[in-house]
């Protein structure tokens, strides 16, 4: 299957019948973490224009409306690296058991150790702990890109390889899930995910776009979740166990 198979089949999962209730707490997580920035960050860049503006002559205060329409392309630009890195920290447990049932639906099986709702608060911390190890790999990565953009010649090359950096973290944040359930350690996910890398770039890529669309970003975690984890069963699990 191609990454946008496994994309769009996230979306049919996340909607199927038995596993539409296990995408409401994320779903919800992301929503009000969604509103909560972008109410924040218009509050404050309101605070900043009418700063901004006592030092504009009249001639000039057409600036401000500028301003706001710079505001709204930067939003979109750093929403997807903000808003998925929070989101996922605080919805990281149910993300995991969503994974889970989406295995379990894709198997037709219940998992062998099944989670229950109780061990959802149970593992909390661990898997926060985990999404903390990944936040750490992801930062200490683009700090490096973000240098080529101060560096002379080496500038055009900054752009493209945030964007791959970008998407390849995306499919590396979802299809550690169902691999976290499976107890599969991080450094050895990301041997395993370098195995097929233009896939998992390319499915990253997807997840990428998506989340810059409104109202669709309030379910694009899931359906991330979902299509990860049907990635990871065909490509890296027992495939054979698993319909296509």
């Amino acid at each position: 299957m191609s990454s946008w198979n496994y994309f769009i089949d996230g979306f049919r999962l996340i909607f199927k019948k038995g596993l539409r209730r296990y995408v409401v707490f994320p779903a919800t997580i992301n929503a009000v973490v969604f509103m909560a920035m972008f109410w924040y960050g218009g509050h404050e860049f309101h605070r900043l224009t009418m700063w901004f503006a006592h030092f504009l002559p009249s001639w000039l205060q057409w600036l401000a409306g500028v301003l706001w329409v710079l505001f709204v392309l930067v939003v979109l630009l750093i929403f997807v690296y903000t808003f998925s890195l929070v989101a996922n920290l605080v919805a990281a447990p149910f993300n995991g058991f969503l994974a889970e049932k989406v295995e379990e639906h894709l198997r037709g099986h219940p998992a062998a150790a099944a989670l229950s709702w109780r061990m959802i608060f149970t593992e909390a911390p661990r898997m926060l702990k985990r999404q903390l190890h990944f936040m750490g790999y992801y930062f200490s990565r683009i700090i490096l890109v973000v240098i080529l953009f101060f560096i002379p010649g080496l500038q055009v090359l900054a752009a493209p390889l945030w964007y791959l950096l970008s998407a390849w973290m995306m499919t590396v944040q979802y299809i550690d899930y169902p691999m976290d359930n499976h107890r599969i350690d991080f450094v050895t996910m990301r041997q395993m995910l370098a195995t097929k890398r233009v896939l998992n770039v390319s499915f990253g890529a997807l997840v990428l776009v998506a989340s810059l669309i409104p109202l669709l970003n309030f379910i694009v975690i899931p359906a991330a979740v979902a299509g990860a984890t049907q990635l990871w069963l065909h490509e890296y699990g027992s495939a054979s166990s698993v319909p296509t």
